[in-house]
C-alpha cells in the first residue's frame, strides 16, 4: 500500500494513507516494514499498525445521534487528528460541529480525555 512517511519515533513511523472508504488514516508501524520505490514509500502493515489519533467516530456513538464517519472525516480534513489538535485548532472543530450536527466541542473533548485515560498512546 502506497504511504507517506510523517515522522519516525525510535524504530518506529507514523504513516499516513487514504482509504477509499474511511478516508485519511494514520498508524505507527516498524521503521524496517516501510519500503521506498522510484520516490514513493509503501507499507503493507499500514492497517495493522497502532492507530494514531481519537477514534472521533467511536467517541461521537457516546454523543447525541451523528454520523460519525462524517465527524472523522470533517475533523481530519481540519487536520483535527488528536486531543492536543482539537485544543489546538478549537475555530476549526467549532466549524465541524456546527455543519455535521451542531455538538459542543467540550461534551467531545471530554469523551477524547476519558478515551485517552484509557490507552498510551496518541
Amino acid at each position: 500500500m502506497k504511504i507517506t512517511v510523517l515522522a519516525r519515533k525510535g524504530r518506529s513511523v507514523l504513516v499516513e494513507w487514504v482509504d477509499e472508504f474511511t478516508g485519511r488514516q494514520r498508524s505507527y508501524v516498524p521503521y524496517d516494514s516501510v519500503t521506498d520505490k522510484d520516490g514513493e514509500s509503501f507499507c503493507d502493515l499500514a492497517e495493522q499498525g497502532i492507530p494514531y489519533g481519537v477514534p472521533w467516530g467511536l467517541l461521537a456513538q457516546q454523543l447525541p445521534p451523528i454520523d460519525g464517519q462524517v465527524l472523522q472525516t470533517e475533523l481530519r480534513r481540519q487536520g483535527i487528528w488528536t486531543a492536543d489538535d482539537l485544543k489546538a485548532n478549537l475555530n476549526g472543530a467549532i466549524s465541524v460541529f456546527r455543519d455535521v450536527s451542531g455538538l459542543s466541542v467540550q461534551q467531545l473533548l471530554r469523551q477524547a480525555e476519558a478515551y485517552l485515560q484509557g490507552v498510551t498512546h496518541e
